[in-house]
């Protein structure tokens, strides 16, 4: 009714129809998001080789992957595809567990395309072979990217079955 007093609605020829408006409950601004309490999980330790190999390739994709802003993502994307190597799933756990440590320490986002494409270059870095994905689940529409080792995402939760890859395995 405020938006009739108000001028912005006008009432038609049926009365009746604005009878069966029911008032709205006031509510506190969220901005979107709802508050909810949490922490960072506490993360496995790692050997130091995937420390240092971890941060470098963190660094080399925050920075664009050697090079200016344009075109980074494609650079980027091209460090991380598939390389061929030994397949150690183990390796690859370790390898995220560091680059996760160590993203948490960068005042900068790091967030999964991040993790994701940092993991996949350390590890062919190191002579192992997995595989960068990135993906959508729907139901709510949610963009996520992961890496994968002999067809096994790592270090990943259940819920990585909801998200498709949006392109086919290079393995």
């Amino acid at each position: 009714m405020a938006l009739v007093d108000a001028g912005v609605l006008m009432r038609g020829g049926d009365s009746g129809a604005w009878d069966n408006v029911r008032p709205g409950v006031p509510s506190s601004p969220s901005w979107g998001t709802r508050d909810s309490p949490a922490a960072l999980a506490q993360l496995p330790r790692a050997a130091l080789r995937w420390y240092v190999l971890g941060s470098l390739a963190l660094l080399t994709v925050l920075g664009g992957g050697f090079g200016g802003r344009r075109g980074a993502f494609t650079r980027t994307r091209r460090l991380a595809r598939t390389a061929a190597g030994v397949t150690d799933h183990t390796a690859a756990v370790e390898a995220a567990h560091a680059v996760r440590k160590a993203g948490r320490f960068l005042p900068l986002r790091v967030a999964c395309w991040e993790e994701a494409a940092a993991i996949s270059i350390a590890l062919r870095w190191a002579g192992y072979r997995a595989a960068f994905r990135h993906g959508v689940a729907t139901d709510p529409v949610r963009l996520h990217a992961w890496v994968e080792v002999g067809g096994r995402a790592v270090a990943e939760s259940d819920d990585i079955t909801d998200y498709t890859p949006f392109e086919e395995s290079c393995e």
